[in-house]
């Protein structure tokens, strides 16, 4: 039954077969109920479509996100875990969200031979304009300005697609989308790294973004709301514990799903997939927080008393677990001493600050990007290429 699914304990989206399929947030939230609650009808793994929000006329999709009224806050506006919205008024605001959708909104319609030269001209231009401003200013100087370059230089120059190489070039165009009529060159960018699959942080769901076309209004909406929304719900991280199902855990995860609803309401053109899925994330980076929160100090300790106290690991081990300290690893630090231990190698002469900073580097260089971040990071690229504004954070 739907009401009998498993809390949700992987990234939104995430399945146990290893597979990644973003729900969409259809009127299963009709209860009110948040996308990461064991008693919510569905969640992310439900769905198979991703947010949806693009138009064949950028136009009209703006309209419509502008057309609902929207909610302002006021100074005295209250959030916390003391704040209970009625089951009855979470409904009214999901009923005044912008609408989502259709999931068939970009038909795959090809464009002509000569339309899509008139789009490579035009991506050629905008590789130029960023590699002028994030490459070296000796190989920036040999080119000269985007729109100096006449049809047949660019074509010559085989529209500078190997600019993209440099290793200072952070994004590039899908040329599948390049060919696709009723996109707009925002929606045609993609951030290289996470494509790539370049070391750092990694968007889980970069291919199911592609496809689902962003653009560069619904970016920038849930960039500004994720922001508020964590700020907002923060005090939601002192409710969660490493098993998920305390009952306080399930009230307040209720209470900051409706506060997420009301918040949205002061956001043009947000829709319930792009609130669900931001609640989703948030939660899923609250718990990942928790559980990484000071786990680079723990390491540093052990270490600090194998390589400088000539302890062995497993009494350094102990050591730590019987400090005052640490509290949320204790859990960690307990399931090593009962099972297999980790083990690392280091020389007995590294510096205690060389020591820090690669543990740091250790816990935190696997964290995986959200959307936000993603989406926050193409509109920068975009801005420096000349084809969108430049992102002005919430105030």
């Amino acid at each position: 039954m739907l009401h009998e699914k498993p809390v949700q304990h992987g990234p939104p989206g995430f399945h146990e077969d290893g597979t990644s399929r973003p729900w969409t947030g259809e009127k299963r939230r009709r209860k009110c109920l948040p996308p990461s609650s064991s008693d919510s009808p569905t969640t992310a793994q439900d769905h198979p479509d991703l947010i949806s929000h693009d138009a064949t006329d950028m136009e009209d999709i703006i309209q419509r996100g502008q057309d609902h009224k929207l909610w302002v806050p006021g100074e005295d506006e209250r959030w916390g875990p003391e704040v209970d919205i009625s089951e009855e008024d979470a409904i009214s605001y999901i009923e005044r969200l912008a609408p989502d959708d259709p999931d068939d909104l970009y038909p795959r319609c090809m464009m002509t031979y000569a339309e899509f030269e008139d789009v490579r001209e035009r991506i050629a231009r905008y590789r130029i304009a960023y590699y002028k401003k994030v490459a070296k200013p000796e190989s920036a100087r040999e080119l000269k300005g985007p729109e100096k370059y006449s049809r047949d230089e660019l074509w010559k120059e085989k529209y500078f697609e190997h600019l993209e190489d440099d290793e200072s070039f952070e994004g590039y165009f899908l040329r599948e989308h390049s060919m696709l009529h009723d996109l707009d060159d925002y929606q045609r960018l993609v951030v290289s790294y996470t494509a790539h699959g370049s070391p750092g942080s990694k968007f889980l769901f970069w291919e199911d973004y592609c496809a689902r076309y962003h653009t560069y209004d619904m970016d920038d909406v849930y960039v500004k709301y994720y922001q508020e929304l964590s700020k907002r719900i923060k005090w939601l991280e002192g409710y969660w514990n490493f098993n998920g199902k305390s009952e306080e855990w399930e009230k307040m995860n209720v209470r900051a799903w409706r506060q997420a609803l009301k918040i949205a309401l002061s956001f043009p053109k947000m829709t319930l997939r792009l609130v669900s899925f931001a609640f989703d994330e948030y939660i899923w980076e609250l718990k990942s927080d928790v559980s990484a929160k000071d786990l680079d100090l723990v390491y540093f300790e052990i270490w600090r008393l194998v390589a400088k106290q000539n302890r062995s690991f497993k009494k350094a081990l102990e050591e730590v677990y019987a400090m005052d300290k640490f509290h949320s690893q204790k859990h960690r630090m307990a399931a090593e001493l009962e099972g297999a231990l980790f083990i690392w190698s280091m020389e007995d002469m590294t510096e205690e600050h060389e020591a820090r900073t690669l543990f740091r580097n250790i816990v935190y260089k696997h964290k995986h990007m959200n959307m936000a971040e993603y989406a926050r990071q193409k509109m920068e690229i975009a801005a420096l290429m000349g084809l969108a504004p430049r992102f002005q954070d919430q105030e």
